[in-house]
């Protein structure tokens, strides 16, 4: 039986001001390795203490789909405003067994020193977001991948949820 990929979003941002969405880089090996950052480990960390708070279990942070995550939040950060990604860039870079991936996107701008600060205002902001909170709190969600990018005084953030088994990417994620 054939399974259908299906891509459920939500945007969050005061700064989205277009409709045109730009197309994805050209995709280059990578040969550092990828490690989490503050803000993204935050972020993860403020998921988590949502999904618990309600019921729900923990996601493990999938560290491919992360890299997925942050090269969204990449684009975003260029072009100066949160916007979604296409479904046919999602199956491009999204490759394995995932049947249905959630994405919340969102932009905010930096208020205070420390940046974790305002990832906790964030996912404030998401949960109060009821398509922002349903996709945080969906039981089915399997593995979460995290990106989060500052530019310009603003945090650009990318978190994706992946049900239907480990998502796999196309992406080259070095082992370390």
């Amino acid at each position: 039986m054939k399974l259908t990929k299906i891509l459920a979003v939500a945007t969050l941002s005061a700064t989205l001001t277009a409709l045109s969405l730009p197309a994805l880089p050209a995709l280059a090996a990578t040969t550092s390795c990828w490690s989490l950052y503050n803000t993204e480990g935050a972020m993860k960390r403020e998921t988590n203490t949502s999904r618990q708070n309600h019921g729900r279990a923990r996601l493990p942070l999938d560290q491919e789909l992360s890299k997925v995550a942050r090269l969204h939040s990449q684009q975003m950060a260029k072009a100066g405003y949160a916007f979604h990604t296409k479904g046919a860039q999602f199956e491009s870079l999204i490759t394995g067994n995932w049947t249905v991936v959630h994405e919340n996107v969102g932009s905010a701008q930096v208020i205070n020193a420390d940046p974790t600060y305002d990832i906790t205002r964030l996912q404030t902001e998401f949960m109060a977001s009821p398509t922002h909170r349903e996709n945080i709190l969906t039981a089915g969600s399997d593995y979460m991948g995290v990106g989060v990018v500052r530019k310009n005084g603003y945090l650009y953030v990318t978190v994706l949820f992946v049900e239907g088994g480990n998502p796999g990417t196309s992406l080259r994620v070095p082992t370390c």
